[in-house]
């Protein structure tokens, strides 16, 4: 399976859409964006995004009759913060930017992927003020996205 056949390039899609917001809080929030979890010593707000699961991966027909791959990725995107409603905020701009009306041209936040489906399909953090390692609050924000693309499926080398 070739890099384009494989989750990878949803989310480095994924990446680059948060870098693409025009408001610099969620673009370039002082924290950094970061896979899964963020160094300590961070500061606040910072954003994190997971793949939740391995996608799923289906064939439909094959590389003899232009057959396409569909892959069904689940990727959580949190924010953290020290305040509630910056969490909140920050969380709302991204679930409207990550969104099928808010992105008409969906097949450029996929690399060699056809997007055919973009969808916040439920919450995630917003459980309260919890404790970091190093004793500070902080609140967290998020939501977990479907993405659902289509590519050829390769001719074998």
């Amino acid at each position: 399976m070739g890099l384009a056949e494989t989750a990878a390039p949803i989310t480095q899609g994924v990446v680059r859409r948060i870098r693409q917001h025009p408001d610099t809080a969620v673009s370039r929030p002082r924290g950094g964006i970061h896979e899964v979890f963020a160094p300590a010593n961070e500061p606040y707000p910072l954003i994190t995004w997971t793949l939740v699961a391995d996608p799923v991966v289906k064939d439909h027909g094959t590389d003899a009759d232009e057959g396409t791959r569909e892959i069904r990725a689940l990727v959580d995107i949190e924010v953290w913060s020290r305040s509630s409603v910056e969490a909140k905020t920050l969380d709302g701009l991204l679930a409207t930017w990550f969104n099928e009306r808010a992105a008409p041209d969906l097949d450029a936040l996929v690399d060699e992927q056809h997007v055919y489906h973009l969808e916040r399909i439920g919450r995630s953090g917003g459980s309260g003020p919890a404790t970091d390692d190093e004793g500070r609050k902080y609140y967290r924000e998020g939501g977990a996205y479907a993405i659902w693309t289509t590519t050829p499926i390769a001719k074998p080398a």
